[in-house]
């Protein structure tokens, strides 16, 4: 065999050839096999190189196995480093607060101030924020929009520019009542840019209350 012929995948036919010396004694008949990739592209001191998968997880099997109780073991350990390091966190933390313990009932009789400081994050809507500023900002914007809905009717389009009342919805956003007349002469006309009574602009519609003089 060659490196050629050991390493062309699939059927492949090959023969023996028997020398004694320089002198070519016989050779076999041909004979057929198989190449299939490797499962490793190295080569090893276990010749990995040639290995198929099935050798591959094998080995790895045996070498699980055969170091189990070495991990076994390594685990525990690391085990008990961490449950001793853990108790060692314990007790100081338990002598640090038992230190201060009364300090902190001196300036915070029953936690009342920091109950106080946690429901100040919550705002008016009842969602806490992860701080106080943060809650003032949301309050703030909730007000804005409550009142810009308040005291505008009409928005221009999508855009945050707003324009001012319209006639026809005045009556939905304001309570009205009459409380009397003035008698004022009149001196300047009143100037409509708009189509009175136009049932498709529907801008500004004009009703009769009383008399009209002059």
């Amino acid at each position: 065999f060659d490196e050629y012929s050991m390493q062309s995948l699939h059927r492949q036919e090959a023969y023996f050839s028997i020398y004694k010396g320089d002198d070519l004694i016989g050779t076999t008949q041909n004979f057929s096999y198989f190449v299939i990739n490797a499962a490793s592209k190295t080569e090893g001191e276990m010749g990995s190189y040639w290995q198929s998968i099935e050798d591959l997880i094998a080995d790895m099997t045996a070498f699980i196995n055969e170091n189990k109780g070495d991990f076994t073991d390594w685990m525990n350990a690391r085990k008990d480093e961490f449950e001793a390091w853990r108790d060692a966190q314990k007790t100081d933390f338990t002598s640090w607060f038992e230190s201060i313990k009364d300090i902190l009932k001196t300036i915070d009789p029953g936690g009342t101030m920091l109950a106080e400081l946690m429901d100040a994050r919550v705002d008016i809507q009842g969602v806490r924020h992860n701080s106080i500023s943060e809650r003032l900002l949301a309050d703030m914007e909730y007000l804005y929009q409550k009142l810009e809905k308040r005291l505008y009717a009409l928005e221009y389009g999508e855009i945050s520019d707003l324009i001012i009342l319209q006639d026809d919805a005045f009556s939905l956003n304001h309570e009205t009542e009459i409380v009397g007349t003035v008698d004022y002469p009149a001196i300047d006309g009143a100037l409509v840019i708009a189509t009175v009574d136009d049932t498709k602009q529907n801008a500004y519609v004009f009703e009769k209350v009383g008399e009209i003089s002059g």
